[in-house]
């Protein structure tokens, strides 16, 4: 009787957590508390910046809650909500940038319910359209297992996004299951390389042996790679060395709140001409 009273207790308690965290999300997308946060991509020959990742927080109190929200957001149904106050924010932020002079492109995850929402395509280009700003600017990021959920769908739906102008990126790419047929298929211009597989490059066997088939595909497919997590000069060293030569991570830079990211952009510009 007494670990049937604990195990009450505690399932109660983590019901309350998840009614708690779902009203901090409906909150935060009424009020406007979230904050975006953005990674930079770069070209690591020639010093390029290529872009920067669009990453939501949401603030409670001064605690971001990074990762949990968005988990809990997809299982609850909510996270198109999150999207679309996502992208819209992104865009009026390019358009605030391109206004001080400063030309970016960015890119936006998608989730599946995203991706199968109906609405999307319309309201991802009215977004654009109403701040100036070109599809071609934004590169839309889904990751291989949302892709497999319904493929024959989501790759229609991709193909008509990248029609519109938008740039399709592979995300997490080699933590999914997905058949290389279907992945011929994928209208696709980037493949990310899920960290997982950059930090096993400095691990007790130095293993590059998938970057290097990850690589590979990529190549034959036609696609431009980007290795996420990057931090170490022997990640770095080792990814050029497989022919991966862009990269995003904290070698490069942490995730910076829009005015800082300026701030870096100008920074990093000055000391790599």
């Amino acid at each position: 009787l007494d670990a049937y009273s604990l195990f009450e207790r505690e399932y109660e308690s983590e019901a309350e957590d998840r009614i708690r965290l779902f009203g901090e999300i409906r909150h935060a997308i009424v009020q406007d508390e979230f904050e975006l946060y953005f990674q930079p991509k770069v070209h690591m020959p020639t010093g390029r910046i290529v872009g920067a990742e669009t990453l939501v927080r949401l603030h409670k109190g001064s605690s971001p809650q990074v990762s949990r929200f968005i988990l809990f957001a997809e299982q609850v149904g909510i996270i198109t909500d999150i999207t679309s106050w996502v992208f819209n924010h992104a865009v009026a932020q390019l358009a605030a940038w391109r206004d001080e002079g400063l030309e970016l492109s960015i890119s936006v995850n998608l989730s599946a319910r995203d991706i199968l929402n109906t609405k999307l395509m319309g309201e991802l280009l009215a977004r654009c359209e109403e701040r100036g700003i070109s599809p071609e600017r934004i590169t839309l990021e889904i990751t291989e297992s949302a892709i497999m959920r319904q493929a024959d769908k989501v790759i229609a739906i991709l193909g008509r996004l990248r029609e519109q102008g938008f740039r399709i990126s592979l995300d997490d790419f080699g933590t999914g299951y997905s058949s290389l047929s279907y992945l011929k298929q994928v209208p696709a211009d980037e493949l990310k390389i899920d960290q997982s597989f950059v930090r096993a490059i400095d691990g007790p066997d130095g293993d590059d042996t998938l970057v290097g088939l990850i690589v590979d595909i990529g190549n034959k497919l036609g696609m431009k790679i980007i290795a996420e997590g990057v931090e170490t000069n022997l990640h770095a060293e080792r990814l050029l060395a497989l022919g991966c030569d862009t990269f995003q991570g904290y070698m490069i830079s942490r995730p910076l709140p829009a005015h800082e990211l300026a701030a870096w952009h100008h920074h990093w510009v000055e000391t790599h001409r």
